[in-house]
């Protein structure tokens, strides 16, 4: 860089007939010495400063990994849709419309458009380091959207900002790494190490190895929305569960954060959750196995046999007394 900006210097003083700037060289010596460490590779003697490049972090590569996820995925629909146009243009050999369509909540926030941040991700994501550091960060509102159950009810689903849902990702998988050994081995949800056939094969060969069986299935309702903050946070502090204080201030911020209607939407906090977890971002399923936790230590203490996928419990036993007595649990701690 000093090199071009020497050379650059010398044509124009030949242009305007002055004498050219002399150029900067360090001697053999100036490699570790403070003159040295105060040049700025970035700039030219007499001109304005580039910019430096923004830092690289780990929080910028997630980002970008999510934003590319969304993006690829929106492309395969384009693709898909392009796809089946021309096969009915060639079958019907009338021209086809196209339509191409976006989700709704893109348009809300330039933060929801994964193409938007894929562009950005290297100063977002400096950005949101430096708040984390900082412990200042905190989520941006969500957009709720209901989703119809097979039962008939509505499901409230919580959207957030991609750069958010990355932090959220990358939460939960520090957190899953170190503490699914803490969590039951009778709990086979949102899990690395377990699942879901794995709770197939031990209810199986468990059920299979007796003569007679008591069983009790339950079902928590609106087990999401109805989870306590303050139970989540004692079940933390209680059960010394591995997390720093930087992922507990993350975890507090996304309890906290509030869900919004799209027609109603701001980046901006008006109101705080202060009941249930937001259901559709990756912290939430460990906050899910988490609340449910004292649940699985009271079965395990009553020596019953369950099976447990987030608010699906399965419990069985020899006598009908001890499955009695593992549903009272079970209401209790539900109550």
């Amino acid at each position: 860089m000093v090199l071009l900006c020497d050379q650059v210097s010398r044509r124009l003083s030949r242009r305007l007939g002055s004498s050219p700037r002399p150029s900067w060289s360090p001697g053999p010596d100036a490699k570790g010495s403070p003159e040295a460490r105060k040049v700025n590779l970035f700039s030219c003697p007499g001109r304005r400063a580039f910019p430096a490049p923004v830092k690289h972090s780990v929080i910028s590569e997630v980002i970008r990994e999510e934003a590319l996820k969304l993006v690829r995925r929106h492309q395969k629909y384009a693709s898909d849709l392009a796809a089946n146009l021309r096969r009915r243009e060639k079958r019907s050999g009338l021209p086809q419309e196209k339509h191409l369509h976006m989700p709704g909540y893109w348009s809300a926030d330039a933060g929801f458009n994964p193409y938007h941040v894929r562009s950005n991700s290297r100063g977002i994501g400096y950005a949101f380091e430096k708040a984390l550091a900082a412990g200042q960060y905190r989520p941006r509102s969500a957009i709720v959207y209901s989703v119809a159950k097979k039962d008939g009810s509505l499901r409230d689903v919580a959207v957030f900002q991609v750069a958010d849902n990355s932090v959220s990702k990358l939460t939960f998988q520090r957190l899953i790494e170190k503490n699914a050994r803490h969590l039951s081995s009778r709990a086979y949800a949102y899990r690395y190490d377990l699942t879901i056939h794995d709770a197939v094969l031990h209810i199986s060969s468990d059920l299979t190895s007796r003569s007679r069986i008591f069983v009790a299935e339950f079902d928590f309702s609106k087990f999401f929305e109805s989870i306590s903050h303050e139970h989540i946070r004692r079940v933390l502090q209680d059960q010394r569960f591995f997390i720093t204080d930087r992922e507990h201030k993350i975890i507090d911020s996304f309890l906290k954060a509030p869900s919004v209607p799209l027609a109603e939407y701001t980046p901006e906090w008006k109101t705080e959750r202060n009941k249930g977890i937001p259901q559709g971002t990756s912290v939430s399923l460990f906050l899910a196995n988490v609340a449910a936790y004292p649940l699985d230590r009271k079965l395990e203490a009553l020596g019953v046999g369950f099976a447990r996928y987030a608010d699906d419990t399965l419990i069985w036993g020899d006598s009908y007394d001890m499955v009695c007595r593992s549903v009272n649990a079970l209401e209790e701690t539900a109550a």
